[in-house]
């Protein structure tokens, strides 16, 4: 983090990429507690947060970082590491960047408030229904039952443009 705040890009850089090494190769999967999962999922989101977008190691950072926490339930990454670099995409105004991530993850509700600012702020008024039907119909088809309906719930009371 350190090295970033003071414009070191390369060694931060590869520091990055070595402490997602160190992750893979210090904790196995079934010995993980919540506890230093959280905060290891934590740590990455914020390193993720500050790694520069144009470098040329980002993807390799975060597809690292995904595959370290993915296990034989979550092949495609852990729902709560999804979540952390979702809301970063969000903060960053990188909004269907921010969808991907969400629909990885179990934040319905976070998704169809980021899919209000979207709308709100990228799409046409009559797009209204476009945005949120989409991000539902791909949680049914990932069977994500729930959070398809947490979504649809959050987007509906939240969009402006939608009367109770």
């Amino acid at each position: 983090m350190e090295l970033f705040k003071h414009k070191q890009v390369s060694s931060g850089t590869d520091l990055a990429i070595l402490f997602i090494e160190v992750l893979v190769k210090s904790e196995s999967t079934n010995e993980r507690s919540s506890e230093s999962f959280e905060k290891s999922f934590q740590r990455v989101a914020k390193i993720f947060d500050k790694f520069p977008r144009d470098s040329p190691y980002y993807d390799n950072f975060k597809s690292q970082a995904i595959q370290w926490s993915s296990s034989e339930t979550y092949r495609n990454g852990h729902p709560r590491l999804h979540q952390l670099i979702a809301h970063n995409f969000w903060t960053s105004k990188r909004y269907s960047e921010s969808r991907q991530n969400f629909l990885q993850s179990c934040d319905g509700s976070g998704c169809g408030r980021m899919l209000v600012e979207f709308h709100t702020c990228k799409g046409y008024p009559t797009e209204v229904d476009l945005f949120i039907v989409n991000t539902v119909l791909q949680y049914l088809v990932l069977r994500k039952h729930v959070v398809a309906a947490w979504a649809l719930k959050a987007y509906t009371e939240n969009h402006p443009s939608i009367k109770r």
